[in-house]
């Protein structure tokens, strides 16, 4: 975790303000590497080494006339084996979609609606802060209703290793984060009328089902970036819900 270190550059607090915020494996790296708070951030980071392509992938579902794009997701770069841990969790997270979309549109045949178009296609983005990248699957489901529904979802990985870590796992105290993240959603979506009580109930915590949707955040350059599906805080019409944390808000507040 010194890459909070890092990204939080010269001037910054001392290491022992970290520590209440960061898990426990995380606050010793941060104590150990208390001297380099103060450098400047590296300009070539190991996040910025992987390289991730999407090439969109088209599959007919043989309920209903559906039809699922998905990206096929390619990563290169990075230290040995890390490229190839990160592309296998992304494939196997996107035929998660394809799976559970498949059975979307074979409940639909069921329902009579087989005549429509059902359409699903998921396009994906990624962000990086000094050691992590994060991986940003945008979703976007077409039933035939009024409207296509539009979801996010969010994977965080270790650039060194590859490995998939939760946003929850970042911190030793999350439940403070969550008070953070709540406070920068309602400051920074005033003008759709956000209100402490329409997000109260999100948390970076994984549910029972081991989700946080319609709560996604992932580490960026410049703080923990946060965003709420339409419909999961007011109505649809209010549009996703944006909002950044910044690390240096994370370090003095949670």
């Amino acid at each position: 975790m010194d890459s909070i270190v890092t990204r939080l550059g010269a001037g910054s607090l001392a290491a022992a303000a970290l520590v209440g915020c960061l898990s426990a494996g995380a606050a010793t790296a941060v104590t150990a590497r208390a001297a380099a708070i103060a450098a400047p951030a590296p300009s070539a980071t190991p996040a910025s080494a992987l390289s991730v392509r999407f090439t969109q992938v088209t599959r007919t579902v043989t309920r209903a006339g559906a039809t699922f794009v998905g990206p096929r997701v390619t990563v290169s770069g990075g230290r040995p084996g890390a490229a190839k841990a990160v592309a296998t969790a992304m494939q196997l997270h996107v035929s998660a979609l394809a799976s559970k979309f498949t059975g979307v549109a074979a409940g639909a045949e069921q329902s009579g609606t087989s005549a429509r178009r059902l359409v699903d296609e998921v396009t994906g983005s990624t962000d990086r802060s000094s050691h992590y990248l994060s991986v940003v699957l945008e979703e976007s489901v077409d039933l035939g209703g009024a409207h296509p529904a539009y979801l996010t979802h969010a994977y965080i990985f270790s650039a060194t290793t590859g490995r998939e870590v939760s946003a929850a796992g970042l911190f030793r105290h999350p439940h403070r984060v969550d008070r953070l993240v709540r406070s920068a959603l309602v400051a920074g979506n005033r003008r759709v009328g956000v209100t402490a009580s329409d997000v109260a109930g999100l948390s970076i915590v994984p549910g029972a089902d081991g989700s946080t949707a319609p709560l996604w955040c992932y580490p960026i350059r410049t703080g923990l970036h946060c965003t709420v599906d339409p419909g999961g805080a007011l109505g649809f019409a209010a549009g996703p819900l944006e909002a950044t944390v910044t690390w240096a808000a994370l370090a003095t507040g949670s």
